[in-house]
């Protein structure tokens, strides 16, 4: 009966320190989201299928392979087997090739023998791998499990007090449920591997400068001029030492459940700010705090890992992204996205959710879930929602957007207008023709630029604000014949005052048309955005402009 066998445990408490990893994700849901390799015992058979308690057992073989190289000594130097434990190898069921190699090595027919076996001589037994040694394990504790006090007593005589210590902290005895490990994080991983591999009087010392120098204690990287300063010694004494660590670390295969999940935790998001990933990594309570994503990198760097994200400066922001390539890799989505809300807030003012992932999937071929582009919008310099319920967002008034100098344009010729007379003159802008921002959406605007009033329904400039400030050549002479005779014209005096003086047909007739401030009262009239029909002289009456002067006829 081959590995794992019906009943029995599917992972070996002796190997427990190894088998820190969480289930596979796909079953982690079934029963208890937290629980991890090592908590696989007897009851593991009665709560799911064959199929998945055979999913399980790959994983703990695939863990504890990983593993072994980079075991704590004194879990090498524990006995495979009790002292004085009367047992039969042919009632244990083991694989295959676990009874091969026993019996080539002779330990088949004297199973006494196994008790002068450590795991380390264990491992050493050709073609004894990680698969056979959690087989036989997982064996010899379903024997030993008969007797759970006599097995203990005989164990701990075997061991020397500290590892005695280590195994009551992490072997419980199981009553028909599944067993729980104290937490770890990833700070208490990495500070236990560097605690080993620093030797010498200074020891903790030099782990601790290690720590803090890459960040691995959660609290971001400190210089090496600043811990030589703390510690009165150069800043190459502290380089040496930390490189000194990182090559000690890098000569062995480390078990790194910890960080390994940590790091795909962080790929899993695709693309996010690193603050964001440094929060959902405490959030998951992987770190005790949140974790920067630059420190994870150097660990997974220093520990020969192949990173599944990098790091990447992105719009003015640092950004995690999964480590893809090609054109829909999340990086190239990411910037699709930012490069769409920048350019949508620069034309129109403002930008809607749905329009933005429109332009995303046109550009890109990709339908963006609208959790993710908000995910990444909201990353922004300056970014504010102006309508939360549908969507609508701008990026703050520090960038002269084309609707912002449109306001502006209104604002110093007309003066004080309405927020309707406001989105009629904007939309006469051929920019704007695939933009319409609804009236609500304008006036949150107007309201958060500091340079406007809004009352009511009236826009206007908290200070003078002069035509010359903000006009210029054919738009600028129209709108001084405007204000000195106006506010309402005829296109053709307009033309002949100005056509020839100081601009082209050409342009007049473009900047009558698009002018922001200017509108078509009637066929052959035009006059000022804040004129109306009851208040114009002009209306009804023939107006001649002749040498700069304005005379009415009756």
């Amino acid at each position: 009966m081959a590995y794992p066998r019906l009943g029995e445990r599917i992972a070996p408490t002796m190997l427990a320190p190894l088998l820190v990893d969480l289930v596979p994700g796909e079953y982690a849901h079934v029963d208890h989201p937290a629980v991890r390799l090592c908590d696989l015992d007897e009851s593991v058979w009665e709560r799911f299928d064959k199929q998945t308690c055979a999913a399980f057992a790959d994983a703990v073989v695939a863990a504890v392979r990983r593993g072994v190289s980079g075991m704590p000594s004194s879990l090498g130097r524990s006995h495979v087997a009790v002292a004085g434990a009367v047992f039969s190898f042919n009632d244990l069921g083991l694989d295959t090739r676990t009874e091969n190699c026993l019996r080539k090595r002779g330990i088949w027919e004297h199973p006494e023998s196994l008790a002068g076996y450590t795991v380390n001589r264990m491992l050493r037994v050709r073609s004894f791998g990680a698969r056979c040694l959690v087989d036989l394990l997982c064996a010899l504790e379903s024997v030993e499990a008969a007797e759970p006090t006599v097995v203990w007593e005989s164990r701990n005589r075997n061991l020397s007090d500290g590892h005695t210590q280590s195994c009551q902290d992490v072997r419980v005895p199981s009553e028909g449920c599944v067993a729980e490990l104290p937490a770890q994080t990833v700070e208490q991983e990495l500070m236990r591997i560097t605690t080993t591999v620093s030797h010498g009087p200074l020891a903790e010392r030099n782990a601790a400068l290690m720590i803090r120098h890459w960040g691995w204690d959660g609290q971001g990287r400190v210089t090496l001029e600043s811990l030589g300063e703390e510690l009165g010694c150069s800043r190459q004494n502290v380089h040496q030492v930390v490189t000194d660590l990182g090559e000690l670390i890098s000569q062995r295969q480390w078990s790194t459940p910890m960080l390994d999940r940590a790091a795909q935790v962080v790929a899993d998001m695709g693309l996010a700010t690193v603050e964001k990933a440094a929060l959902r990594l405490a959030t998951e309570g992987l770190t005790s705090r949140p974790f920067h994503p630059a420190c994870l990198l150097t660990a997974l760097t220093v520990f020969g890992r192949q990173a599944p994200f990098t790091v990447e400066h992105i719009a003015g922001a640092d950004w995690v992204v999964k480590d893809e390539s090609g054109p829909n890799s999340p990086a190239e989505i990411g910037r699709a996205v930012l490069d769409s809300a920048r350019c949508g807030v620069k034309v129109g003012g403002a930008c809607r959710i749905d329009q933005l992932r429109n332009q995303v999937a046109l550009a890109t071929g990709v339908d963006v879930s609208e959790e993710a582009t908000v995910s990444i919008v909201t990353a922004l310099t300056g970014f504010e929602w102006l309508d939360r319920s549908q969507g609508w967002f701008w990026l703050g008034s520090g960038r002269s957007s084309y609707v912002e100098r449109r306001i502006g344009k209104i604002i110093a010729v007309c003066g004080g207008v309405s927020i309707h007379q406001l989105g009629q003159g904007i939309s006469r802008c051929v920019r704007m023709a695939h933009y319409c921002l609804p009236p609500h959406v304008l006036k949150a605007i107007c309201s958060k630029l500091p340079w406007l009033t809004v009352t009511g329904d009236l826009v206007e400039a908290r200070g003078r604000l002069r035509p010359e400030d903000v006009l210029e050549g054919a738009e600028l002479a129209i709108a001084r014949l405007l204000l000195d005779y106006g506010p309402v014209l005829r296109r053709d005096e307009m033309e002949a005052e100005l056509v020839g003086q100081s601009m082209t047909r050409e342009a007049f007739y473009g900047r009558l048309t698009y002018s922001v401030f200017v509108k078509k009262v009637r066929r052959g009239v035009y006059g000022l955005l804040s004129a109306t029909d009851g208040t114009d002289r002009a209306f009804g009456s023939t107006t001649l402009v002749v040498s700069g002067r304005c005379e009415r006829a009756a």
